[in-house]
């Protein structure tokens, strides 16, 4: 059971009642005891529900929204990282065999390295409202 703030209230306000010192009675008057019982009050269990739903609903969307734009800045990102690495090797094409082997495999290595990069941008961007 959740408690909110007003059924706080209320069995603060029952607690103290309850631990206060009835007044004493005089001794000739009978007190009749009294067989009513207050109503308690109703739950507000549907305003805790749908608060809880919309701040649930709010985090859903926010987490959506911050997935949408990592993952759009990680496909962009290993996109441009394949277009200069194929620019790479089309620039390769033009060296001495010799040379054409270093050239290639600086390509890739550098190709790896971007996307890597672009990884650990996705997993901060991911757990930046963390």
């Amino acid at each position: 059971m959740r408690l909110t703030l007003p059924t706080c209230a209320m069995l603060c306000v029952l607690l103290s009642a309850c631990a206060e010192d009835p007044a004493p009675q005089p001794a000739t008057v009978q007190a009749q005891p009294d067989t009513t019982l207050p109503s308690p009050p109703a739950p507000d269990l549907g305003t805790s529900i749908t608060s809880e739903k919309v701040e649930t609903d709010s985090q859903e969307v926010e987490l959506q929204a911050r997935l949408s734009a990592a993952q759009s800045y990680l496909d962009s990102a290993i996109d441009s990282a394949r277009q200069r690495y194929e620019a790479s090797l089309r620039a390769c094409q033009t060296l001495q065999a010799a040379d054409r082997a270093d050239c290639e495999n600086s390509a890739v290595s550098s190709e790896e390295a971007e996307q890597r990069a672009a990884r650990v941008e996705f997993d901060r961007r991911m757990s930046e409202g963390q």
